[in-house]
């Protein structure tokens, strides 16, 4: 009994992917690869046959991991790694919230440093006009007990021009006064 031997273009007509042909052929996969790439075509790609199987999120069944991420508005990777991880999909959105675009850090603790106090670093780095990096550094104290010093100076002499600016707007403010006057 003979065997019929394909040629590669049969097998590409037929809708063999690379590796059906090679092996059909005895050949290896890059060899109908190359054979594809002189010729200008491409093998088609193998069907993936996922299991897509009914997924529960919040009271409603979506017919898929995809759907189910569609209407949640959210990856398939987050609702596949939440069905992995934890079982269901009550916790899809709720976990790493500070993570979101808008939402606020979760740990905020105010930072009060010469006897004022800010929310954020940003904030103190706004006030004293040092880099949030630089601070972050200088909080933690890595650098000793100098830097914490110069920041401690830096909070009281932005103090002191804020307070300036306020005396000159009074100042100007009441020699408007007594010009309308």
């Amino acid at each position: 009994m003979t065997e019929t031997i394909l040629t590669w273009q049969e097998c590409h007509d037929a809708g063999m992917t690379a590796r059906e042909a090679a092996e059909a052929r005895g050949r290896h996969q890059r060899s109908a690869q190359s054979w594809a790439r002189s010729r200008g075509l491409k093998w088609p790609l193998p069907l993936v046959r996922g299991t897509s199987c009914p997924v529960s999120a919040k009271g409603k069944v979506y017919p898929s991991a995809r759907a189910a991420a569609r209407a949640l508005k959210v990856c398939e990777s987050t609702v596949t790694k939440h069905l992995r991880e934890y079982g269901h999909l009550e916790l899809v959105g709720k976990l790493r919230a500070g993570a979101k675009k808008g939402a606020k850090p979760r740990n905020r603790k105010p930072i009060t440093v010469g006897g004022r106090t800010f929310q954020t670093r940003r904030e103190l780095a706004a006030y004293v006009g040092y880099t949030e990096q630089y601070l972050s550094r200088v909080l933690s104290r890595r650098d000793g007990q100098g830097p914490m010093e110069r920041l401690i100076a830096a909070v009281m002499r932005a103090d002191a021009q804020q307070a300036n600016q306020r005396m000159r707007r009074v100042g100007r403010d009441d020699l408007n006064d007594r010009r309308a006057a």
